[in-house]
């Protein structure tokens, strides 16, 4: 699947920064969330923050691992959502993907897509 979305404009400390993000869907049972989500080539998963984690209704007190970031190790939990991509009629859905979800001291704010599924689910085009 192929679908174009241009980099968004972010004001940043050092002026504008372009950042490669699209809206999704999150979606777990009932709970759907909509959310911009950062296309993250340098990462091998995709990362939700824990507060979403937590409106999804996702069990994070089970299937942990601790994985290396840039930052050093971070204690995750594993679970997983489906992910919902559209732009106007362009619809892609792509369910059971896996996820990992930042647990402890650890803050994180943005919704990460990265390589593993992510990219070999989909062929990105920004």
């Amino acid at each position: 699947m192929a679908i174009s979305f241009r980099y968004m404009k972010e004001p940043a400390k050092q002026g504008c920064i372009y950042r490669p993000k699209i809206p999704i869907t999150l979606k777990h049972g009932t709970e759907e969330l909509d959310v911009m989500a950062l296309l993250d080539s340098g990462s091998d998963a995709i990362i939700i923050p824990k507060f979403l984690a937590d409106v999804l209704k996702l069990d994070t007190r089970k299937k942990r691992e601790v994985i290396e970031g840039v930052g050093g190790p971070v204690k995750v939990a594993n679970a997983r959502v489906t992910i919902i991509v559209q732009k106007k009629k362009e619809k892609y859905t792509l369910p059971n993907m896996a996820v990992k979800i930042p647990l402890g001291k650890h803050a994180w704010n943005d919704v990460l897509l990265g390589r593993i599924p992510f990219f070999s689910e989909v062929r990105h085009n920004l």
